[in-house]
């Protein structure tokens, strides 16, 4: 790690990052270059972590949601894509890849026949089941590097931060 003692600079990604930014670089754009460095980090791994169940993270997040919140009624494409954050039209092609593997099954509404619910298959459930705990240790392993308080601290930044975004 770089350590400069300057609070900016110390917390910047690796060295190629200081081609791109400056000591005269403000402080939002470093947080921003550092964030979407951090996610993309994070989403290799959690896909590298889940190549060997054969998902993607995507697909894992889906049955996840599904298998907490929609069990029995099932999610609507709509409520799915908000989730994830993508147009029901890429939500669709997922939910076929997904329906196609055997992890969830499309149902129509019980009481409203123009909406389509998703459901997790028992396939699904299971696999779910499967992935959870090492999946769950593979996150703390993740995150070890922060304290309990850090931890916290950071889920409350970056959902403030969300909500100035819209979320």
């Amino acid at each position: 790690m770089l350590t400069t003692n300057d609070p900016k600079t110390d917390i910047l990604p690796p060295a190629w990052v200081l081609s791109f930014l400056d000591e005269q670089c403000p402080q939002p754009i470093v947080a921003v270059v550092n964030l979407i460095r951090t996610a993309r980090l994070f989403e290799k791994s959690f896909n590298d972590f889940l190549e060997p169940f054969g998902m993607t993270g995507p697909q894992c997040e889906l049955l996840f949601l599904l298998n907490c919140h929609g069990k029995e009624t099932g999610l609507s494409l709509t409520e799915l894509g908000e989730w994830q954050g993508v147009s029901k039209a890429n939500m669709t092609g997922m939910i076929d890849r997904m329906e196609r593997e055997g992890l969830v099954i499309r149902e129509k509404h019980l009481h409203d026949r123009r909406l389509t619910m998703v459901k997790p298959t028992a396939k699904g459930s299971e696999l779910i089941e499967v992935v959870k705990i090492p999946h769950e240790m593979h996150m703390e392993g993740l995150f070890s590097c922060l304290t309990s308080e850090e931890h916290t601290q950071l889920i409350r930044l970056l959902t403030r931060l969300r909500q100035k975004l819209g979320d």
